[in-house]
């Protein structure tokens, strides 16, 4: 049987808007920036996680929005190295004086040999803690049912 690829019927325009549903429903934050340090994308969840709207971030250089220099920005870093940093533990302040414990990846978005851009995935600290307290509290609970269930 062959596989037969289906004629795409959306437009680049209702891709685009798909594409930006998804990036601002997921769970993680993630913002894109240019080579220079010019935020280009920054979705909800990051802007929850930073307390920032994206309209204030857009358009600005991260030198401009957080409290780093180039020497240890992590997009600065992966423009830079072109490797990405994975899993990255980070404790930072936005120039409003918002610190920020989060775990972020940062990868580079190279096209025909050249970068263009990097981007970040960040999942907030806290958020992370609530998951796992959950967690241990269904853990706990199962272990009281199968104790129980075990007398």
């Amino acid at each position: 049987m062959k596989n037969h690829i289906e004629e795409v019927s959306l437009s680049f325009e209702d891709i685009e808007y798909c594409m930006r549903i998804v990036l601002n429903t997921i769970s993680e934050g993630m913002m894109i920036v240019s080579k220079d340090g010019i935020v280009l994308y920054y979705n909800r969840q990051m802007s929850l996680i930073e307390n920032l709207e994206p309209r204030e971030i857009i358009g600005k250089n991260i030198l401009s929005i957080y409290e780093v220099n180039k020497e240890i920005s992590e997009h600065f870093i992966v423009a830079k190295t072109k490797n990405p940093i994975i899993d990255r533990y980070q404790e930072y302040y936005t120039k409003q004086g918002n610190k920020i414990f989060s775990v972020a990846s940062t990868y580079p978005i190279i096209k025909d040999g050249k970068l263009i851009a990097t981007y970040s995935i960040s999942r907030s600290v806290d958020k992370i803690t609530e998951v796992l307290n959950r967690t241990k509290e269904i853990e706990k609970q199962f272990n009281l049912n199968t104790e129980s269930n075990n007398n």
